[in-house]
Order: C-alpha cells, then sequence, then structure tokens
C-alpha cells in the first residue's frame, strides 16, 4: 500500500498495483478496471479497518460508484444527499475556435488507443468502437457518460502551445500520436 508514483494530473499516487488517493478524509487504498463482460473494483480504509470488492458481469460494469457510496456507509460518513450530489456539475464552454487544439490520437502502447474527434461545435472521444460526447468542465477537463451508466472525467495535459499532448483517463495515460 506504499505509494511508489505520483499521478498528479489526478491528484492521487499509484502503489504497486494499487491506487493511493484521499476519500471523504480518509486513507484509500483500491484498484478497480473493467473489460468486455466483466468489472471489478476494490477498495480499503485502511485506517478505519473497512474495505468493500464488488464484481459484475456485463460489458464495461464500472463500478466505482458502487464501491464509493458503501465506503461512506461503513466508514460512518453517510449523508442523507444522493451521492450524485456530490459530483461538481460545472458548466463551462469552450471557444469554437479552440476546440481543433483537442483532436488526434492518443495511445498507450500496451493498452489501447482513443481519438478525439469534432462534430461541429461537439468534441467527440473515440473508443472501442463507439463515440462518446465530452463536455468540457475546464480547459483541460472533460465529463465523459459511460455506457454502463455514470461518468468520468477525462483530463488532457495541453503543451505550452495549448494543443493537447496526451490525456488521462483514470489511471492509464496516453500520449497524442504525431500526425
Amino acid at each position: 500500500m506504499t505509494p511508489r508514483m505520483p499521478m498528479p494530473i489526478i491528484g492521487s499516487q499509484y502503489g504497486y498495483g494499487l491506487e493511493v488517493d484521499v476519500f471523504r478524509g480518509h486513507r484509500r487504498v483500491g484498484h478497480g478496471g473493467a473489460m468486455t463482460g466483466y468489472g471489478a473494483a476494490m477498495a480499503v480504509l485502511p485506517d478505519r479497518h473497512v474495505g468493500v470488492a464488488v464484481l459484475a458481469n456485463g460489458d464495461g460494469a464500472v463500478l466505482s460508484t458502487v464501491v464509493d457510496r458503501v465506503l461512506e456507509l461503513l466508514a460512518g460518513d453517510d449523508s442523507s444527499r444522493p451521492l450524485e450530489l456530490t459530483l461538481q456539475r460545472a458548466a463551462f464552454a469552450l471557444p469554437s475556435a479552440q476546440l481543433d487544439a483537442y483532436l488526434g490520437v492518443f495511445a498507450n502502447p500496451r493498452r489501447f488507443t482513443v481519438q478525439i474527434v469534432r462534430q461541429g461545435d461537439q468534441l467527440i472521444l473515440r473508443r472501442f468502437g463507439r463515440d462518446f460526447p465530452m463536455r468540457p468542465l475546464a480547459a483541460d477537463r472533460f465529463r465523459v457518460d459511460r455506457p454502463s451508466g455514470g461518468d468520468e472525467i477525462i483530463i488532457v495535459g495541453l503543451d505550452e502551445a495549448g494543443r493537447a499532448a496526451y490525456l488521462q483517463m483514470n489511471v492509464w495515460a496516453l500520449a497524442r500520436m504525431p500526425r
């Protein structure tokens, strides 16, 4: 559970196979993922002596929202508010002239490749044969709906010229490929 590598763009660290961050003021250690037909997530709050593991059959099962809610309940940090209300729902608009700076193919050679394309004044993330509209939250952050429900944040690292150099999806970093 000892952090070994910082992931400053998403505000956490990675250990040997485990992500280490802070959840509701508590140190959290966990790991999760999804692939065709399966999803899994595990998280522990070591200082509170609680943890949860969730497994699901189904394409693109993303279980982080379930894990977060169960950890809230187990740690005694339950709130009467629905979990969705704790997520930031900021509105942000990118000028149409800046959209082309985000276009390109992004790859993690050991994992997968995605593409950002433009449809009118909308950026689209193409991955695994599907198109996902990207809703801007800031100049470097976008919200993308997950096929199984919920959403995820895509963080785009901009170079000095303001062009996308890489993107971060969960723990995966993908570099922009040369044209």
